[in-house]
């Protein structure tokens, strides 16, 4: 089964509340891009691997669960190739591999190169978005907003930007497991983008997300995934979860 080229992403610990590491990955198949990720979860001694776009399966007559275990060996094979995962993820994913022992042996090419593995916590993403699309210009704060439990029944708001304090608040909603980092990621990048360009006025409007703005907020290399995502599951987000 020819399951594509699987190239290593980020990835690293979540939460606290949430012992499991997550690892991006990108699969190209027929000239496609998909984004995915997989996750190796200590408490359950459990991996598994999520495409985000589920039109990755239509380039297959097989079923979809048999490519994505298939694609799930591939990806624990190329992680445990580079190194990729610290202790003990390392030491799991690797009992994983050969798991569901039904499922063809991939095809796919060796993944391009090592990830970049690390703790995920906002400064530090925050720091590599810096460095990587801004060159460092941006001189904010950045934390997680205050958690509220109750139902929000119009809207949900991922992050925000106070100019005069030059701070980022961060909605904790996103650090429940089934947010994709690259969510995260674009939601930290966007509001570095208001300290970049803020608004401005112009025939009386106050323009915030101004072409200029759309036009940065699109050099984030997952922008198209991550907006995908925001507009299939941020319903799900306005209500309470355990994991909050």
């Amino acid at each position: 089964m020819d399951l594509g080229k699987v190239v290593l992403g980020q990835g690293g610990p979540v939460p606290e509340k949430d012992p499991a590491y997550r690892l991006l990955f990108r699969c190209r198949k027929n000239g496609f891009d998909y984004l995915g990720q997989l996750r190796v979860d200590s408490g359950a001694t459990s991996a598994g691997v999520e495409v985000f776009n589920e039109n990755y399966y239509a380039h297959f007559e097989k079923p979809s669960e048999l490519v994505r275990r298939a694609l799930e060996q591939a990806v624990l094979g190329a992680a445990a190739r580079h190194n990729t995962l610290p202790e003990p993820f390392a030491s799991i994913a690797r009992s994983r591999l050969g798991a569901g022992t039904a499922v063809e042996k991939p095809e796919t090419p060796p993944a391009e190169g090592p990830a970049i593995a690390g703790p995920v916590r906002l400064q530090d993403l925050y720091d590599r978005l810096n460095r990587e699309y801004f060159d460092g210009k941006i001189d904010a704060g950045i934390q997680w907003a205050r958690n509220t439990r109750g139902r929000n029944r119009r809207s949900f708001r991922f992050g925000s930007y106070d100019p005069r304090k030059k701070l980022i608040r961060i909605n904790p909603r996103l650090q429940r497991p089934s947010v994709p980092l690259t969510v995260v990621e674009l939601t930290v990048y966007h509001e570095m983008c208001h300290q970049l360009l803020p608004p401005f006025r112009h025939g009386g409007k106050r323009h915030t997300h101004h072409a200029e703005f759309r036009k940065k907020e699109r050099e984030y290399k997952f922008y198209t995934e991550a907006k995908r995502w925001e507009k299939q599951h941020w319903r799900q987000l306005m209500a309470p979860h355990e994991d909050d």
